[in-house]
């Protein structure tokens, strides 16, 4: 018999290839296989979409299920720090064409789930280094990423500290950062993909190919 909660996510990846018009298979294999229950503490969630950014409301209960839809989940209600919208990053990992042996440094990791995703797209030849700055959302992401490195994740590395560069194929980069200072730590060659608040309530994704950024 099939386990309800793969079941969940493996719809829950369709409707991700779906709505983002994603073409990488991969991409939705990534988002198939990786547990997101592992990554967002345990139930029942505090929860928002994009139909009702202004509040969190809670789900009905702690089952698995519910981590699967196109939602924000609250890591930490009072500091505003979310595990980020699928369908977000979806679309961001599809068009930037993250890929086997890709090497990630993935700065703003939360606690991990996107981290894991992109291990699963670089594959065993890939490495993915996570970043934190949040002292227990970084070690909530070291315990999650451990419990789930063998069933999941193919290779990633762990640092917890402030933003830093290091010479990579592909950059996420996430936090309070400005836009100028990301800019400044992503010089080394690379693709950026970057994640920020500008000011509180202000979340804002760009991607960039451009010369300029190599």
């Amino acid at each position: 018999m099939n386990d309800p909660v793969e079941v969940q996510r493996r719809s829950y990846a369709e409707e991700l290839w779906f709505t983002t018009r994603m073409s990488s298979h991969l991409v939705k294999a990534a988002f198939a296989t990786v547990p997101r229950e592992r990554f967002v503490g345990m139930g029942p969630w505090r929860v928002k979409s994009q139909w009702s950014m202004a509040e969190y409301w809670t789900t009905e209960d702690a089952d698995p299920r519910n981590v699967y839809h196109d939602v924000l989940i609250a890591l930490d209600e009072s500091l505003g720090l979310n595990n980020g919208q699928p369908s977000l990053w979806a679309f961001l990992f599809d068009r930037l064409g993250v890929a086997a042996n890709d090497r990630v440094l993935h700065l703003g990791c939360g606690t991990g789930y996107y981290t894991a995703i992109l291990a699963e797209l670089v594959g065993l030849q890939g490495s993915v280094e996570a970043i934190e700055i949040e002292a227990v959302i970084a070690e909530r992401a070291r315990t999650a990423l451990t419990a789930v490195a063998t069933s999941c994740c193919r290779k990633w590395q762990w640092r917890q500290r402030s933003i830093c560069a290091r010479r990579r194929n592909r950059r996420q980069c996430g936090g309070n950062a400005s836009p100028s200072s990301v800019v400044r730590c992503a010089k080394a060659r690379g693709a950026p993909l970057v994640s920020y608040d500008g000011h509180a309530g202000t979340r804002r994704h760009v991607t960039d190919h451009s010369s300029r950024w190599r």
